[in-house]
């Protein structure tokens, strides 16, 4: 028998659930399997009968994920009884409010855009201009764009036929720097012609199926040219064609990933690039739970590449996690923002950025202008996988020659998205319909830095040259196979406490070893500041260790020698730390 869910949390969330629901007496259902076959009459009949009869009951609309609905009544349930009084439901779950992540507040190629914000988007070439005043830039302290597409030209329109799912505000149509590059549904375009005089009337002046207010494409949406609206999602009302923005946020995402080559405004990642606008998030940056399933399910059966997600929150839903297993399942790279609350996400999710077990989903976090973490982003050395530029970020928003800088992951997200969408492009053998393969070598080509390392599973920012190059750092290769190691006894120390100021180098030898780890018996350190640096021989940075942590193993580090520096500054004096042993492993050794 199947486990059913019922949603539990921490007293806010529960809280915040509660509170949600009490305002949209909406929910989201899943059936059991052998119930989502029968007829629409009878799975109304069992959803009214479970959810408090006619009186109660107003109306359901099945979501594009099998055996899952959207339920609306007069008054709020008690979720916990409706379960266990109807073994036909697995799940239901509040259709609580989603918000978006932004800050509050080969031949010799020489390519520079031409458009005339170009210098103005550092996280593509940070030359050290000036923004303001209040920003120091550190040269060089980019993700590397500009000199990926002069080492591999075909890199600027490799994307021409990838498509990235925008699911956010929608996307500004008439933006000079995004309308050419706004995706189009094969099903809905092309001449038409009015059959009878009903036709006629209803789309005059429309001779084209883009307007014909016909579902040429079957897909129960009418004329989805570019996209779809869920904002107004309800068992009544399902939604609409104008996918317009009317935000903001949704156009700045899409010109990061697409913004056209043209001598005006910026310079997408990607001069061409097919950008489905699928909005769920109104003005006021907030939508439902039930608009995201849509449109995620949408942005898989129309075959998207990549979907970026720029917004979340910390609560959990099962049948959201699914519907981006799924996703993942169909061969989408699922990009989400890590979160704008300077929380450690390891300890404290937020999600969807969070979600286990989900082939190719990219947690993303902010970085600066000297490539360090911003100070409002969330990071997690388990779950936040990579960083992209997310500071004083400039680029499309409302109006025709709209322009302006945002802040926040939901502007780090995008970088990645931009880059994953040329890679698949430049090698569809390797990455189409592959996310997995993508998310990992996404990881493998980042650039680890000292600051980073200890605050993501990569330590590292994207870096697109490497990506495009297929240049896998050295800090970031790992040994063929998880056995074959051999252990023995260490002994280093710090001193208890230790003092200020310590700036100490040794080294760890293991001869003849082809790779190494180093085993920390304890360390107590001041998080983020005071930081134990473990290179290989020749320089390359491989693990950092800061905080707290017992009987911990370093990454695997390359080579027979281990390079061991011990930084602190001048306040918080802690315990120090202790090596009791080291393990060494001969490649081909199992």
């Amino acid at each position: 028998m199947k486990l059913r869910g019922i949603l539990v949390g921490v007293i806010l969330t529960l809280v915040s659930f509660s509170l949600m629901a009490s305002q949209k007496r909406e929910y989201v259902i899943k059936l059991g399997e052998h119930i989502s076959g029968q007829s629409e009459k009878k799975i109304e009949r069992i959803v009214s009968s479970a959810f408090g009869g006619p009186k109660n009951f107003i109306g359901l609309r099945s979501l594009r994920s099998q055996s899952v609905f959207l339920v609306k009544v007069h008054q709020n349930i008690d979720i916990q009884q409706v379960l266990i009084n109807n073994t036909e439901i697995e799940m239901i779950e509040p259709n609580f409010t989603i918000k978006a992540y932004d800050e509050q507040n080969a031949l010799e190629f020489d390519f520079t855009p031409r458009d005339e914000h170009f210098s103005k988007q550092w996280g593509l070439n940070n030359t050290k201009q000036r923004l303001d005043q209040r920003y120091q830039m550190t040269r060089g302290a980019d993700m590397k764009i500009l000199e990926a597409w002069n080492a591999e030209p075909r890199a600027i329109d490799a994307a021409k036929d990838i498509i990235v799912a925008v699911i956010d505000t929608g996307i500004n149509k008439k933006h000079e720097d995004l309308k050419e590059n706004l995706w189009r549904n094969s099903g809905e375009f092309g001449d038409w012609k009015p059959q009878s005089q009903e036709e006629y009337d209803r789309a005059p002046g429309c001779w084209d199926k883009s307007c014909n207010k016909i579902d040429d494409d079957g897909n129960g949406l009418i004329d989805d040219l570019h996209g779809w609206n869920w904002v107004r999602f309800s068992t009544d009302n399902p939604g609409s064609a104008d996918f317009d923005d009317d935000q903001s946020h949704g156009s700045h995402c899409a010109g990061v990933i697409g913004a056209k080559h043209n001598e005006v405004g910026i310079s997408g990642i990607n001069n061409k690039v097919q950008l489905m606008a699928l909005k769920f998030l109104s003005k006021k940056g907030e939508g439902s739970l039930a608009g995201a399933i849509e449109a995620i399910n949408y942005a898989v059966e129309k075959r998207a590449d990549v979907i970026n997600a720029s917004w979340g929150g910390a609560q959990y839903s099962e049948i959201l996690h699914q519907t981006i297993r799924n996703a993942g399942h169909a061969g989408v790279l699922f990009v989400a923002a890590a979160g704008n609350s300077s929380l450690n996400n390891d300890f404290f999710p937020s999600y969807p950025a969070n979600y286990s077990l989900v082939p190719g989903l990219v947690s993303v976090a902010a970085t600066e202008f000297n490539n360090q973490r911003v100070y409002f982003s969330n990071f997690g050395k388990r779950n936040v996988h990579l960083s992209a530029p997310g500071h004083v970020i400039m680029s499309t928003v409302l109006g025709r020659k709209g322009y302006n800088y945002m802040s926040g992951t939901s502007m780090a997200a995008p970088h990645v998205s931009g880059v994953a969408a040329m890679l698949i492009g430049l090698y569809p053998e390797k990455f189409s319909r592959n996310p997995e393969a993508l998310k990992k070598y996404l990881i493998e080509t980042s650039t680890r830095t000292v600051a980073l390392n200890w605050q993501l599973s990569s330590g590292g920012f994207v870096n697109a040259l490497n990506a495009v190059k297929g240049i896998i750092p050295v800090g970031n290769t790992s040994p063929r196979g998880r056995f074959g190691w051999s252990s023995s006894r260490a002994s280093f120390r710090s001193n208890h406490p230790y003092a200020p100021n310590t700036n100490e180098t040794f080294e760890i030898k293991s001869r003849g070893s082809d790779w190494i780890r180093v085993k920390f018996g304890k360390f107590s350190l001041e998080e983020g500041v005071d930081q134990v640096e473990l290179y290989d021989g020749k320089g390359n940075l491989f693990d950092t260790l800061t905080g707290i942590g017992e009987n911990v193993y370093s990454r695997p580090i390359k080579g027979d020698t281990v390079v061991v520096k011990f930084k602190t500054d001048s306040n918080v004096n802690d315990w120090g730390y202790e090596i009791v042993g080291i393990a060494s492993k001969n490649e081909g050794v199992e």
